[in-house]
């Protein structure tokens, strides 16, 4: 059975997913009742609305479940890996160096164990499998493994094989995708079908004390199809164990670097390595660090210094520590001397002494702080820094082997927490986590637990803090309206307030100004009169009296049609007069308009005569002089 830890954080992440999801409902229809309310007309400076990378960093997560995505250096790493997370031999066993081509594998959570074969494009493959010839515990190696492309059938190379089991671990949706076999060109390809509507948490299984080339490119685009996401490193065993062998065999010559300490650092610059003569066996090393056989096959050994790059690694102390001048030989070791070169993979670490060390407390294990007593976890160390997947050792931090290990030890004095004072600023309103790396293969079980409920934490706080920051979003929005209404409210009266005096002082001031000027206009309204009378007077005798009979000489038939006639001519000569009145009333201010009008447009233009003659001398009351 699976880790218990392990099934009960997966079934958090997948209630707190539930209840992530039920919000996001919630706030999508709140949304939606906001915009269609119409109590806003889209001109405020934010909207109540998710955005579409919002709303994909938030189904990503409540949609898709969480799944276990395995990649390797080789199809063991990943059996082996496969096996210890079912804890069962779900998987064939294979050798160390066995080069099967792995089909992509898919557990579901199923009443049975089944298998199918599925196409992309959802179609299922008919195909005589040999699980189907009985029940079945272990997947059959020739089910698992990839047709030759000799094969009749190239469909079956393309399938993916499905199984489902009863197991606690695919309980609430968890699925498990073992990453198939491919040509370095395919790569892109496979990790994003492995990703593909998933919820990752990835794996890493490596079975040597480096990392090879092309594992290094591989994790390379690993890092940039993923965005960064956090990995746990697993060191594989060879097969039939389950701990590293880290000490050379009984009687095997130690390397120079078995006792060093860190007190012999600030040497070793070179690629070469040096080895006293008098050594029983020598170790021919290639240029990149790797252990290179007489026979020019290249196997693993002890990494160089500039593989190692790192000051804290063993592979990079010094020599100072070692008496020079009481070796009798020492000279770089060349194609000529090789020939006493050991084959045999010699692991540099003791199987106690892992980076997964009790030493470290569970909360605060992670790569960002390593012995330095690890060859192999060094080196690996060092690629993984530079590939980006961790982050160097900060200075400031205190060293972990100087503070306390024991278990009940108090969380302020833990290194752990001592990291977490020290990178306060790094953290951000999206919560990341950290890739780890597994040495000790027995603790992958408990390891595992950590590092999926630490990844699917930072899942579900990314896409928590992508919905709250729409709230805070809608919130703005209305502190903002309500700000506008409130405003309004305490300056609508007092405009009100100014308009009133203004429209008052205004009647007085025409008032005033009919008042003062009523001779005049009493002298413009009797010389329009003078010289529109005559025109009045034909226009009258012209005039088309409405609702009134007259008849042909002039003469009505009641005295009503007779007032009915005054009203209708007195309008028409009042009309007129008043036309006339205002439109010469109208000219004096077009005439007035105009001069200030002239005015401002001299003194403009001289302005900019004088700006243009000398800029530094111009002076506007020189132009309003004018």
């Amino acid at each position: 059975m699976s880790s218990p830890s392990l099934t009960s954080e997966l079934s958090k992440f997948c209630s707190y997913a539930n209840r992530l999801k039920q919000i996001f409902a919630e706030t999508s229809k709140c949304f939606n009742d906001i915009n269609i309310s119409g109590r806003f007309d889209g001109n405020q400076i934010v909207s109540a609305e998710l955005l579409k990378e919002e709303e994909l960093a938030i189904t990503s997560v409540i949609e898709y479940p969480p799944t276990f995505v395995i990649f390797g250096q080789t199809p063991y790493a990943k059996s082996r890996i496969v096996n210890e997370l079912f804890n069962k031999d779900v998987f064939p066993s294979l050798e160390e160096d066995s080069e099967i081509k792995l089909r992509m594998v898919r557990f579901y959570h199923g009443d049975k164990n089944t298998v199918s074969l599925t196409l992309p494009d959802d179609f299922d493959l008919v195909d005589n499998l040999e699980v189907y010839n009985g029940p079945w515990v272990t997947l059959p190696q020739s089910d698992l493994e990839i047709p030759d492309k000799g094969s009749a059938d190239e469909a079956s190379g393309l399938a993916v094989m499905e199984v489902t089991q009863n197991h606690p671990l695919l309980r609430y949706g968890v699925q498990v995708v073992v990453s198939p076999s491919h040509r370095p060109e395919q790569y892109e390809e496979v990790v994003n079908k492995c990703i593909e509507y998933a919820t990752p948490v990835l794996i890493y299984g490596f079975t040597t004390d480096r990392l090879l080339e092309q594992d290094v490119v591989e994790l390379h685009q690993l890092s940039r199809l993923t965005n960064m996401e956090p990995i746990l490193f697993v060191r594989v065993p060879p097969p039939g164990s389950r701990t590293v062998d880290t000490d050379p065999p009984d009687g095997a010559p130690r390397g120079p670097y078995a006792h060093m300490t860190p007190s012999a650092s600030m040497g070793l610059h070179h690629n070469t390595l040096l080895m006293p003569s008098s050594s029983p066996s020598t170790i021919a090393y290639a240029e990149d660090g790797s252990r290179d056989g007489g026979d020019g096959t290249r196997g693993v050994g002890y990494p160089s210094a500039a593989g190692c790059g790192n000051s804290n690694c063993p592979m990079s102390l010094g020599m100072a520590s070692l008496n020079i001048e009481s070796l009798h030989h020492v000279r770089p070791l060349n194609a000529n001397n090789s020939a006493n070169i050991n084959n045999k993979k010699i692991h540099k670490r003791n199987s106690k002494d892992t980076l997964a060390s009790s030493d470290f407390s569970d909360d605060t294990y992670n790569m960002n702080t390593y012995p330095q007593h690890y060859h192999s976890a060094c080196c690996v160390h060092e690629q993984l820094r530079r590939l980006g997947y961790i982050r160097a050792p900060d200075p400031n931090l205190p060293d972990p082997s100087a503070s306390s290990t024991s278990p009940s030890s108090s969380s302020s004095s833990t290194p752990g927490a001592q990291r977490a004072l020290s990178w306060q600023h790094l953290k951000r309103d999206h919560l990341s986590t950290d890739s780890h790396l597994l040495e000790r293969f027995t603790d992958f079980q408990s390891r595992l637990a950590r590092f999926s409920r630490r990844t699917l934490q930072a899942y579900l706080v990314n896409a928590a803090t992508v919905l709250n920051n729409s709230h805070t979003r809608c919130l703005n929005m209305f502190i903002l309206s309500a700000f506008d209404m409130a405003r309004d409210m305490l300056i609508t009266p007092r405009k009100l307030e100014f308009a009133r005096e203004k429209e008052e002082e205004l009647y007085k001031s025409l008032l005033g100004i009919s008042v003062s000027k009523l001779d005049e206009i009493k002298e413009l309204i009797a010389t329009t009169i003078e010289v529109i009378g005559n025109c009045i007077v034909a226009e009258a005798g012209e005039f088309d009296f409405i609702g009134v009979d007259v008849s042909e000489t002039g003469q009505v038939s009641s005295t009503r049609e007779v007032q009915a006639c005054t009203d209708q001519i007195r309008e028409m000569v009042l009309g007129r007069l008043n036309h006339a009145v205002a439109g010469k009333l109208v000219s004096s201010v077009d005439i007035l308009r105009d001069s200030y009008t002239g005015t401002l447009t001299r003194c403009l233009e001289s302005l900019e005569t004088l700006d243009k003659d000398n800029p530094e001398e111009a002076k506007t009351t020189d132009a309003l002089k004018q």
